[in-house]
């Protein structure tokens, strides 16, 4: 009798540390779960949505994102479904750093929205708990699980850094940004900053592809030079290849191109391109030709980080140099041949959130009631905030 006394506590022992071990289990893909979907509802708190002159609901789109990528995993065997609504799993605001309390709080926020924050859960209080293996043992047929994560966009970026796995999605290409002679119309400034430029193209989002017609974000028109042009052609160009690690060859500009910026790339950069410490001069070549542009082809309708410069001067036909001055985000449309081994390529602003963007300050909050703090429009770096 004492023997069979013996095994029944110790398979009631024994019991409950299995379905602990179910219900950690249960915690563990909850955890994956929750995670998963605040990044998905943060991303979408970067996205073109941002350049649109009217108003766009991006807390909307965060919160259906979440919830969709929320049901596309499961724990333990049962898709993991989150409550919808204004008081639901998934919280779309800002985390802001009180002036009273000197603490970081999460302010529902839906003008600036930089944060997600999730929760995946499975209560008996819900009508979804964890089912347990041995009930009859322990007299618990369900147990509680849940998990919280937090996702935010920030883009007070001060430059990029790429490891070994994730390579900056950027193009050793950079833009004109102003230009001392006022005639010069074909500057980033004018035509994007100021809203001067083209709207010709379009970008579908659910299709990714370009479409024919405005659609409220205006357009540069790049131009280059053949690589036979003159110092003073070369120089009214308003597109450079950078010499960001690739030595200006055409193969390796190419295979940057389509990689995007390695470690090894940005090896004598100190390994991270930053951006707050000055223009950075680099060597340049105002053609862009061969393999590169085929690669480019390859990208339309992608966003890519790239340069913006100023003061190029042109030192041997089409090899020059000039300062690079910041980084922004933007989205080829269209490439044309225009003659002679020049190219004609249209782009818009785009809106890139990386992991590989720099942050001076790894700290998500926001210092309560001011405005972007030096932020950047359209490079944000996404990351798990807590």
């Amino acid at each position: 009798m004492f023997v069979a006394m013996a095994i029944l506590v110790v398979g009631a022992c024994l019991a409950l540390v299995f379905d602990r071990l179910w219900l950690d289990a249960a915690q563990v893909e909850l955890q994956a779960a929750a995670e998963a979907a605040a990044l998905a509802g943060a991303g979408q708190l970067a996205t073109d949505a941002r350049l649109h002159s009217e108003q766009i609901d991006l807390t909307t789109l965060a919160r259906d994102a979440a919830i969709a990528i929320g049901q596309k995993n499961f724990s333990v065997g049962t898709g993991v479904n989150l409550q919808d609504g204004q008081d639901g799993d998934v919280q779309i605001g800002t985390i802001e750093m009180s002036s009273e309390s000197g603490q970081a709080e999460f302010i529902a926020d839906t003008e600036r929205p930089t944060t997600c924050v999730v929760r995946a859960a499975r209560l008996r209080s819900r009508g979804n708990p964890v089912a347990l293996f041995f009930r009859r043992l322990t007299s618990n047929t369900t147990g509680d699980a849940q998990a919280m994560a937090e996702a935010s966009v920030d883009n007070r970026i001060i430059g990029v850094q790429p490891n070994d796995r994730s390579p900056v999605p950027a193009l050793p290409l950079a833009i004109l940004h102003t230009h001392v002679d006022p005639r010069r119309q074909d500057t980033w400034q004018r035509q994007v900053e100021m809203r001067l430029g083209p709207d010709r193209f379009g970008y579908d989002s659910l299709t990714g592809e370009v479409t024919e017609g405005a659609d409220g974000i205006h357009e540069i028109l790049l131009h280059t030079a053949s690589p036979s042009a003159t110092e003073d052609e070369a120089a009214k160009v308003n597109l450079l290849t950078m010499d960001i690690g690739n030595g200006l060859h055409e193969t390796q500009v190419a295979r940057q191109v389509k990689t995007g910026w390695t470690v090894a790339h940005l090896k004598s950069f100190g390994e991270e391109f930053r951006t707050d410490q000055g223009p950075q001069t680099l060597d340049t070549d105002a053609s862009l030709v061969g393999p590169a542009e085929d690669e480019l082809h390859n990208l339309i309708g992608q966003p890519r980080i790239c340069g913006l410069y100023l003061d190029h001067k042109a030192t041997s036909k089409t090899i020059g140099h000039a300062a690079l001055v910041n980084l922004v985000g933007i989205r080829i449309l269209a490439i044309e041949d225009a003659g002679g081994q020049q190219l004609h390529i249209t782009v818009q602003p785009a809106v890139i959130a990386t992991r590989t963007a720099l942050l001076a300050n790894h700290d998500a909050a926001w210092i309560s009631g001011t405005g972007d703090e030096q932020a950047n429009p359209y490079i944000f770096k996404l990351f798990l905030s807590h």
